[in-house]
């Protein structure tokens, strides 16, 4: 049986503008406004991430002088 996580309601304030392109694409894709935020966050989390290692990588492999 898959272990449940704690889910954590929130408010998230966003222009009309930004609403009406989610609701739109959401509806395009066919998932719910919140499944979409959700994986956008996902994959903003995981572009910094590799963002991050990669500004790392770089200063671990050239030091500055």
């Amino acid at each position: 049986m898959e272990e449940r996580k704690n889910i954590i309601n929130t408010s998230l304030r966003l222009t009309e503008e930004r609403n009406n392109y989610i609701k739109e694409k959401a509806n395009e894709i066919g998932i719910s406004q919140n499944a979409l935020i959700n994986v956008l966050i996902d994959l903003g989390i995981k572009f910094y991430e590799l963002n991050l290692e990669d500004v790392l990588f770089h200063i671990w492999k050239c030091p500055s002088k």
